[in-house]
């Protein structure tokens, strides 16, 4: 997961510093810094349980442990877990969890004003003969809401 700061570079949290993967996201972005000599940009708060992010007034919560989803339920508008999330989460109205990525593969979201709208991959590349046909052709939001 990766945020976008004031000024337009990619910021990352820090347990994912200089990784494999920031490096690759750098790259596809056209960015030239290091991985390994990224500054701990204050785009996020860590604990053990999850970072939590702001973006254009927007609060992001990534919940590494389902012990930090009661909380960050109630105050997320976006929320990112890598397990699935039931559906008690009704607070937050975008939710990448487990499932969401298994149908839609990596979300992309993009937040103007009051609207937050996801792409997928899956909706991007639409079906071809050798991926699983895509059962949910509409991208969801967490109220229902079709995108």
């Amino acid at each position: 997961m990766a945020l976008r700061s004031v000024a337009g570079d990619l910021v990352f949290p820090p347990a994912t510093a200089a990784t494999y993967s920031v490096e690759n996201w750098l790259l596809a972005d056209g960015d030239d810094r290091d991985a390994s000599e990224l500054a701990e940009d204050e785009a996020f708060r860590c604990d053990p349980l999850g970072c939590i992010g702001r973006v254009k007034g927007k609060v992001v919560a990534l919940v590494r442990h389902p012990g930090a989803l009661e909380e960050d339920c109630r105050i997320a508008d976006i929320l990112v877990a890598p397990f699935t999330v039931s559906k008690t989460c009704r607070a937050a109205r975008v939710l990448v969890d487990r499932r969401a990525l298994k149908r839609g593969g990596a979300h992309a979201l993009f937040i103007d004003g009051l609207s937050i709208r996801t792409e997928t991959v899956t909706h991007a590349r639409r079906n071809r003969p050798w991926t699983r046909a895509d059962t949910h052709a509409k991208t969801r939001t967490r109220h229902g809401l079709t995108k």
